[in-house]
This record gives structure tokens, sequence and C-alpha cells, in this order.
């Protein structure tokens, strides 16, 4: 990472998050390339500042000047009675529940999904339907947002939803 556009003991932290992400070899090859590449590009963007046009009027400082903390395991003590507040009354959903930016299958519902819709964690979509997540990544290009590619680094998450056409 360029110490020229992220410096401090804050940029230091970015780094070790990093190497602890990239440092699982269950991830494919392909995924941690990608990680790699957009790290590289976020040591040369750095944090967006008021001078770039998007962030004209928004300072992330308070971001740029803390330490970052990377969550290795899931972490977060929830249990269902707490989705209730989120649910908007209603029952019988699918849903995906992520806690602190993990999928937690033990509080979601994606089972007896509809003929023609199949869903997944990342981490599972990455090894099991790698054709259905050959657009990670590439969708919000990381080229020219700091934030992207950042995010893009430190992508271990998420939701992978494939609806067939016409359903």
């Amino acid at each position: 990472m360029s110490t020229s556009v992220v410096a401090g003991s804050a940029a230091e932290s970015y780094v070790e998050a990093f190497e602890e992400v990239t440092s699982d070899t269950s991830t494919p090859a392909w995924v941690q390339s990608m990680r790699r590449a957009a790290f590289d590009r976020f040591g040369a963007l750095g944090f967006p500042t008021t001078k770039n046009e998007d962030w004209h009027f928004t300072s992330v400082s308070p971001i740029v000047d803390q330490e970052y903390v990377f969550l290795a395991a899931k972490s977060g003590d929830v249990g269902r009675d707490e989705l209730a507040p989120f649910t908007f009354g209603a029952i019988g959903w699918h849903t995906m529940v992520f806690v602190n930016g993990r999928f937690a299958p033990e509080l979601s519902d994606i089972a007896k999904l509809p003929n023609g819709v199949k869903v997944w964690d990342l981490a599972t979509a990455w090894t099991k339907a790698p054709d259905v997540v050959d657009r990670v990544g590439k969708l919000a290009s990381y080229d020219t947002q700091g934030f992207t590619a950042l995010n893009t680094a430190f992508m271990i998450d998420g939701a992978v939803v494939q609806i067939a056409k016409d359903t």
C-alpha cells in the first residue's frame, strides 16, 4: 500500500488486516488475485477527500483517523427474537441474516425457495457456484473509487441471489 496516500498507524492496521484476509487458503485464487489488485489500487487512491468531487461536502477523516480492527471470526451474540424489529411484522419470509458482516445460517431461512431461485452466501458460492459469481468485483469498478477498492479487497461475505429468467 502506498504510504504516501494513506499514512500512519491506521494505514498499518489495514495492511495487517489485509494480510490476515488473504491468509485464508480456502478462498479461490481468482478471488485472492482480485483482492490483491483492489488493495493495491486502494493504496494508490487512498481514502477520498473533500478534493474529490463525489466527496466534496463529506469528510471521511473520522474513518481515516481510526485504527481498523478486522474481525477475523464471526462475532456477535444475536438471537432470533432480536430480529423481530427488522421483519416489519411479516412471517414466513425468506431471509439471510448477517451479523457483523458474516452470514449467520442459524438465523437465516433460505430453505424451500421457489423454483428458479437459488441463494448462497458468498463464501459458498465461490466454491459451489463459481459460474454464478464470475461478475463479483466487476460491476462496481475499483479503478477510480477508494472505498470500492477497499471494500473489494476486504470482501469476505455477502449474499448471492440467482433468479432464472421468467421466474
